[in-house]
């Protein structure tokens, strides 16, 4: 096969679409353009199409189910510290939705509860207070109470390593078919928020986001209410 075969406008497009699917999005299509650069370079008769539309946005950490989030909370790990921070991770991703990075710096100190409600202090570059969902509240009042003054999951890791959340939770031993990521425990916790109808700009704001893009994103996991509520809601009517 010669460079203008390989190089062909209809070959590159085919590799972005099923050659790559490791990669992002926008990976991809960094990729799709330095190829179709190249293409133009190296190729005298292929024929070139105007340029292609960006290619459409994919999430690539879908939620939990709620058959997998159900199974996530009934885990018993076969030590306390491998329990305990489970049971932190789960709280604050499921309960609080944090970023990966926050994990590593909420503390009992950062808990407050006003009329039954608790709070969560998030510092670092999203800094915001977060409502924690009740009962993930609780167990973060337990671990609390329990390990007073430790962050709550007990990270311990060097200001270097760059991958200090990751390394934290592989450690904890779950189903192969059920690994634990935080950013799946994010979008579970946002559709959660999503289908209870929070606003928009009260959970973009609870979750530290300054763009719609990730609810966007997460439409397709949304849970659509019974066509008689909705209709009565439109009308004014409830």
């Amino acid at each position: 096969m010669d460079r203008e075969e390989v190089f062909a406008p209809d070959n590159i497009r085919r590799y972005a679409e099923i050659g790559c699917p490791e990669l992002s999005t926008p990976s991809t299509a960094t990729r799709r353009a330095v190829l179709r650069t190249m293409g133009r370079a190296l190729t005298e008769e292929a024929p070139w199409p105007a340029p292609e539309p960006m290619l459409p946005q994919r999430l690539r950490h879908p939620p939990y189910s709620a058959r997998d989030e159900q199974r996530l909370r009934s885990l018993r790990l076969p030590t306390r510290h491998q329990q305990r921070r489970l049971d932190a991770v789960l709280a604050l991703g499921l309960g609080a939705g944090l970023w990966a990075r926050e994990y590593l710096t909420a503390t009992p100190s950062d808990l407050s509860t006003v009329d039954g409600v608790t709070q969560l202090q998030v510092h670092g570059t999203k800094a915001r207070q977060v409502v924690v969902r009740d009962r993930d509240a609780q167990t973060l009042q337990r671990l609390a109470a329990e390990y007073p003054r430790e962050n709550f999951a007990g990270f311990r890791a060097s200001e270097w390593d760059r991958s200090r959340t990751w390394n934290a939770i592989r450690a904890i031993d779950t189903p192969t078919d059920l690994r634990l990521e935080t950013e799946r425990l994010r979008s579970t916790w946002l559709v959660h928020h999503l289908d209870r109808g929070v606003h928009l700009t009260v959970l973009a704001r609870h979750a530290g986001l300054k763009t719609t893009r990730a609810f966007t994103l997460l439409m397709p996991f949304l849970t659509e209410p019974p066509e008689a509520v909705t209709n009565r809601h439109l009308a004014d009517l409830e």
